[in-house]
């Protein structure tokens, strides 16, 4: 009975090892995703940042609130090429 009990599990190794592969890749692929995510999210803050100044630059100097608020736009557009144009519509 030992022996047929061995015979049985003899290649139980390699269907865990292909399970932990899979597992890996999804873990591996999560990582990569999250951390694109978290770098994506730091860019965009970076150029809404830099809008918000300009815009608050541009105020200071002109107390025109349109005025600040199309250098916020343009700005942004022009940090975030890829992302299309800004728009701070309906925000007042």
């Amino acid at each position: 009975m030992n022996r047929t009990l061995r015979a049985s599990q003899r290649g139980q190794a390699i269907v865990l090892i292909a399970l932990m592969i899979v597992v890996m890749f999804g873990l591996v692929g999560l990582a990569i995703d999250s951390g694109r995510a978290y770098l994506d999210r730091r860019h965009l803050q970076a150029a809404v940042d830099a809008a918000a100044l300009a815009a608050a630059y541009n105020y200071m100097n002109t107390t025109d609130y349109a005025q600040a608020e199309q250098t916020a736009v343009d700005t942004y557009s022009a940090d975030e090429l890829l992302y299309g144009a800004a728009s701070c519509a309906g925000l007042v």
